[in-house]
């Protein structure tokens, strides 16, 4: 005797002209709410040991989107370690480069455009728990933006930064 089919070949029919439009439409809609994404920064960034605040080239946010997104604010995201931590995001602010550095201002809020870059950013890193020993690394920020409503992402730092003390 041959055991019991699961499924009809009726329903078997409809599961299977219906799961490719069910996952197509589950990865649209996670599209539509998660539409930036960050490159590759280049060669890991190893940050000097110190005590003061140091500026450091950060993740380009890239919006893959259709529609543009309102970033509200970058905040830290995953930080191992006590050494290194986010505590401000700057961009350019154009004029005349003081010191070698160009001049940067706090980043407020900025507006993203369809398929579309946001401006250079530089991560504000604190090494005020550099302590012999002690190590720091900074993998992800946390990015709050409107598009729909508001939503909160978590990007990827690639490569990471690290600190070893």
């Amino acid at each position: 005797a041959r055991p019991e089919p699961l499924l009809s070949r009726r329903a078997a029919r409809h599961v299977a002209v219906l799961a490719p439009a069910l996952l197509l439409a589950a990865l649209s809609g996670y599209a539509l709410v998660h539409p930036l994404r960050t490159d590759d920064t280049g060669e890991a960034a190893r940050i000097q040991p110190g005590t003061s605040p140091v500026l450091v080239p950060g993740p380009n946010i890239y919006n893959y989107s259709s529609r543009p997104v309102r970033v509200l604010s970058i905040e830290p995201g995953r930080e191992r370690g006590y050494a290194l931590h986010l505590i401000g995001v700057r961009t350019f602010a154009g004029g005349v480069a003081v010191d070698g550095h160009p001049p940067t201002r706090d980043v407020t809020s900025f507006t993203i455009g369809a398929n579309d870059a946001g401006p250079p950013l530089r991560l504000q890193l604190s090494r005020a728990g550099c302590r012999p020993g002690t190590s720091g690394r900074i993998e992800t920020v946390r990015v709050r933006y409107v598009r729909g409503g508001q939503h909160v992402m978590e990007l990827p730092v690639k490569p990471a930064l690290t600190l070893n003390c």
